[in-house]
């Protein structure tokens, strides 16, 4: 009889130091952190990228000629397609063995397109601890970009390791150069480097032109640093560079993380006066910065832009719909988000994962409609992200997950897991009662984790 009351009150004892650590782990990383490893957040929603400067038009489309043209022409477009997926491996191994056909004069392109596979990789996978940087000094006092020895996310080393490559066999270097460089370490957060790829491309006799300004402003603005936002709008009129929408937008996004209201209308009235006409993403951005604001007149306000946009004669995409609907969720306002909601397919839209996690949201307070929407999603093969499964597990059934789970960890260590939770079950007990087995990502889940 003792040997079962210390037994339960080890297990007693090792759940609640597991769900502890469980709980700490998830919060950090996500429940599919968790149970995938190797998984990222993803942004729920993303207004400003470099992606979307119109001003940055790549020369990466060339009329080949002589004896290998078609071959070019096809391994050209693929060196593209995956420097615009972020594939930086792939299009590295590429151009290498097309380099010996290729016409000395597009070396330059095809090494500024490895930089800009770089970027995309940057925006697309974004790291956990950008803008950490450990800098040496080394000797070469030549290149202030190649003064320090930077050690941040794994872009900006493959970059600047392109960038000494370009170096070493004499490729000549442009202001593209120096703009993918600025480019990628800007995605990566890292405002310090693009600063001194500022300085070298100065140093090389390079004017630096409006997409370079709205690259070091955007990357002010992804760090929060809105006075260096702002420094470096400053800089733009002794350098007579005009600023443009995308300049605008950059600052826009960079008072929008920093919540600041007042100096986000400020901007957007300073388009107005300087002939700028606002885009999507301006009105998109307004939206946003009053659709996460705590006050009482936000929601108002978030219908006012919309209006605002709509009689500027702009068409809202799904992303413009997506911050509409979480800012009304935030408010657990459930009749605003299904209206919205059900303007979609009139509009020609079709609702992705950010739109249910909104919808999500919106219902948290309901068990039964949350877990009634999120078998709708599956039914509409959209995959929950690790928002869905946040907003879930944590807004309902808390302490029955986690019991599961804590119960199915316990099992393991004691090596008798027919008396506990399979892994199965706690996938199943995370997602509510939803009938979720007979779906393809969570067969796939279960039996990763089995």
């Amino acid at each position: 009889m003792k040997d079962v009351l210390f037994l339960c009150a080890f297990v007693n004892v090792l759940y609640l130091a597991q769900s502890v650590i469980i709980i700490m782990i998830i919060r950090h990383r996500g429940v599919t952190g968790l149970l995938a490893s190797g998984s990222r957040q993803p942004a729920a929603f993303r207004l400003f990228s470099n992606a979307r400067l119109k001003e940055d038009n790549d020369d990466d489309d060339f009329r080949f000629t002589g004896e290998h043209k078609d071959r070019l022409t096809v391994e050209w477009k693929r060196i593209n397609q995956h420097a615009e997926a972020g594939e930086i491996q792939p299009a590295k191994d590429l151009f290498h063995q097309i380099k010996p056909l290729l016409p000395t004069r597009l070396y330059t392109c095809g090494y500024n397109m490895l930089l800009k596979a770089c970027a995309k990789h940057a925006l697309i996978h974004p790291t956990t601890n950008n803008g950490v940087q450990h800098l040496n000094k080394s000797i070469n006092d030549d290149d202030p970009a190649l003064t320090y020895t930077i050690k941040t996310s794994t872009e900006v080393d493959v970059a600047k390791e392109i960038y000494q490559e370009m170096i070493g066999s004499g490729i000549r270097l442009n202001a593209r150069t120096f703009g993918k460089l600025m480019e990628v370490a800007g995605n990566s957060g890292d405002v310090h480097t693009a600063s001194l790829w500022y300085q070298a491309m100065k140093k090389k006799g390079f004017s630096p032109n409006v997409v370079v300004f709205n690259i070091l402003i955007d990357a002010c603005g992804r760090r929060g640093d809105v006075g260096m936002a702002k420094w470096w709008w400053g800089e733009m009129g002794p350098a007579g560079v005009a600023p443009t929408v995308c300049s605008f937008n950059a600052l826009l996004s960079a008072y929008t993380r920093a919540g600041d209201f007042a100096s986000a209308e400020g901007c957007f009235d300073e388009m107005h006066r300087r002939g700028v006409q606002p885009d999507l993403i301006s009105f998109t951005t307004m939206i946003d910065i009053y659709g996460k604001s705590n006050e009482k007149d936000a929601p108002n306000k978030v219908e006012h832009w919309f209006r605002q946009m709509l009689a500027a004669n702009l068409k809202p995409d799904i992303i413009t719909y997506n911050v509409l609907l979480s800012a009304f969720a935030r408010q657990r306002d459930v009749k605003t988000v299904l209206h919205y909601y059900q303007r979609l397919p009139e509009n020609g839209l079709t609702a992705n994962v950010n739109t249910y996690n909104a919808i999500l949201l919106a219902v948290s307070n309901d068990g039964k409609a949350m877990r009634e929407w999120f078998d709708f999603m599956l039914k509409e093969d959209v995959k929950p992200d690790v928002v869905s499964l946040n907003t879930v597990v944590f807004e309902r059934d808390l302490f029955l997950a986690f019991a599961r789970l804590g119960l199915c960890i316990c099992g393991r260590i004691l090596n008798c897991s027919a008396l506990f939770p399979t892994w199965v079950q706690v996938v199943n007990g995370l997602v509510g009662s939803a009938p979720i087995g007979k779906y393809r990502w969570v067969n796939s889940l279960s039996s990763t984790a089995e």
